[in-house]
């Protein structure tokens, strides 16, 4: 049996007869009831420690967490996905936090991925195919045969057979924007939901955290590391805000830690997905030292004797291990200038403009490259990621993620555009790389088809719910270069 089998039914008839016929291979003492042996999230939970555990049983196999007297070292562990979180991951992680913030013993915590990534994103793939409609089947990860039901939610139900967790998401509408209007949250928007919150207990951390980026950082990995106290890059780094040729925009409170690097660099980022490597990443102040790759194991022991969660300690500890390192020859973090000249514009046809209007002054590679990436993205993703950005410079990253999730939510439900689920397709489902925005050009994302990603929800319940947190760090993103 594959790692992952998909199965998308589009008739209603057909999704029920499925349904039906899934159900007969599904042990009657395995189906809700009076007697059922429940055990995992349908458990009533009596403290945080004990619903993390049990969450944890379904994400064991995902992430791995080592326990040291005042450290707690987590690892990211979906290598061949490139450690992408999936829900459980996310869900898993957030009770791990909170339960290591309120435990005295606990001082300080370590991030890393297994494998060549910290982590690549979020699993765009599972919203793609939970908003396009249809009946999907889900295999998850193996499991005891000693576990049995797991959960029964809002559209999903998880089961166990043959040692093997699925998940099956029936969609009854069949489409994302008809759950919006009819007032429901849609199963699609739920896990970003769980992510921006991680992102936000994340920024808002009692307890020292370093994120150890050896590898690939993008999209959502960048949400689980950037507002963290400590980023550590190496030589194997790659960072990247991609989520343009997607037809979503830069989120995990991207609109904040962007807006805050130097001039203009931030949009840059945001707009062409451009990619940074350890010492580009280092230079930009995204990330707060650079350690080369062989020396990682070194630095954790020595944070894990530490047995103090003191900032200064801490970082005066990592700087033992950090090396002083220059980006190479042809680096954008040496085109400063050229990027303030041409991404401070106020909108992006005047940014293109700027681009080819310098790029014909010099035989600069550099202007058609960038203007080849904008180009290739979604018109209506570039545009307002323009305006995130620009709003976040003046946002607390609170602003900043709710104002996202309003922005992520439209893209899901796709009332004015399906860039979403096309870029999706083109990128990561079908992997043709030629999607078909809709609207195709610039021109004619008007004023009006902005404003509706921006817009309030017309409840409060609609909206990003963010826990009640005692703080809220100040960005630690150097807005300096260190060139």
């Amino acid at each position: 049996m594959s790692a992952r089998s998909v199965l998308f039914v589009r008739s209603w008839k057909a999704r029920a007869a499925l349904g039906a016929a899934v159900a007969t291979t599904i042990p009657k003492r395995l189906l809700l009831g009076k007697g059922a042996p429940l055990n995992m999230a349908s458990r009533v939970f009596s403290t945080a420690q004990d619903r993390a555990s049990t969450i944890g049983a379904a994400s064991e196999e995902q992430i791995l967490v080592e326990e040291r007297p005042h450290t707690r070292i987590v690892i990211l562990n979906r290598p061949q996905q490139l450690n992408a979180l999936s829900y459980w991951m996310v869900e898993y992680l957030e009770q791990c936090y909170k339960y290591w913030e309120e435990d005295k013993n606990v001082h300080l915590v370590i991030m890393k991925g297994s494998g060549r990534a910290f982590c690549a994103g979020g699993d765009v793939a599972e919203v793609f195919h939970l908003g396009s409609g249809g009946l999907s089947v889900h295999l998850l990860l193996p499991c005891s045969s000693t576990t049995f039901l797991l959960r029964k939610s809002m559209l999903y139900l998880f089961i166990i057979i043959e040692d093997c967790l699925f998940q099956l998401s029936f969609d009854y509408i069949g489409d994302c924007y008809s759950l919006c209007k009819a007032g429901k949250f849609d199963e699609s928007t739920r896990f970003f939901h769980k992510e921006y919150n991680m992102n936000y207990i994340l920024g808002t951390y009692r307890k020292s955290h370093v994120a150890l980026l050896d590898g690939i950082v993008m999209g959502g990995g960048n949400g689980i590391s950037m507002h963290g106290n400590f980023r550590v890059a190496t030589e194997k780094t790659v960072f990247a805000m991609p989520e343009t040729a997607l037809g979503l925009h830069p989120d995990v409170g991207a609109s904040y830690f962007l807006s805050h690097l130097c001039g203009y660099l931030g949009e840059y980022l945001g707009l062409t997905g451009a990619r940074l490597d350890g010492a580009e990443l280092f230079a930009s102040g995204l990330a707060t030292h650079f350690v080369p790759s062989e020396r990682l194991a070194e630095l954790e022991k020595r944070l894990q004797n530490l047995n103090s969660g003191d900032l200064d300690i801490v970082n005066s500890a990592i700087n033992e291990f950090s090396e002083k390192i220059k980006p190479k020859e042809g680096s954008p973090l040496y085109r400063l200038a050229q990027i303030d000249k041409c991404f401070s514009k106020n909108s992006m046809e005047e940014i293109l403009n700027a681009l080819e209007f310098e790029g014909a002054k010099v035989d600069d590679n550099w202007y058609e490259a960038t203007l080849r990436a904008l180009r290739k993205a979604s018109p209506v993703s570039l545009k307002i990621t323009l305006r995130s950005i620009r709003e976040g410079r003046h946002q607390s990253l609170y602003d900043c993620l709710v104002r996202e999730y309003r922005m992520t939510a439209r893209c899901v439900f796709r009332k004015i555009s399906t860039d979403f689920y096309e870029g999706c397709r083109a990128i990561v489902v079908d992997k043709d790389r030629n999607p078909k925005w809709d609207p195709a050009t610039l021109e004619l994302v008007t004023p009006a088809v902005v404003d509706h990603y921006f817009l309030p929800f017309e409840t409060n319940t609609e909206e990003l719910q963010l826990p009640a947190r005692h703080f809220e760090q100040a960005a630690t993103i150097n807005p300096t270069p260190r060139l």
